[in-house]
């Protein structure tokens, strides 16, 4: 997958929610907490583009689908960071 700017992550986002409803035989929601760069893209605080989805919490009904999407969740410093930020207030 390239680059991908606002337009492109909610579409990718989109596709990804599409193929889980299709995939999950059930009436059951999941949510996955995105972080990291695409987070701020979706929060309008980064324009530049991202090469995947960094997420902190993903259901285990998806993760078949976390290469097709690419959404890594390698993120341990995240995890770190928000500690330490919490921990300093």
């Amino acid at each position: 997958m390239g680059k991908m700017i606002l337009d492109d992550l909610r579409k990718h986002l989109e596709r990804l929610d599409e193929d889980a409803d299709l995939m999950i035989d059930n009436n059951d929601r999941y949510q996955m907490v995105i972080v990291g760069g695409s987070e701020f893209i979706l929060l309008g605080k980064l324009t530049r583009a991202t090469h995947d989805i960094d997420a902190l919490s993903v259901p285990k009904e998806l993760y078949s689908l976390l290469g097709k999407y690419d959404i890594n969740t390698d993120v341990e410093a995240y995890i770190k960071v928000q500690f330490f930020l919490t921990a300093r207030q």
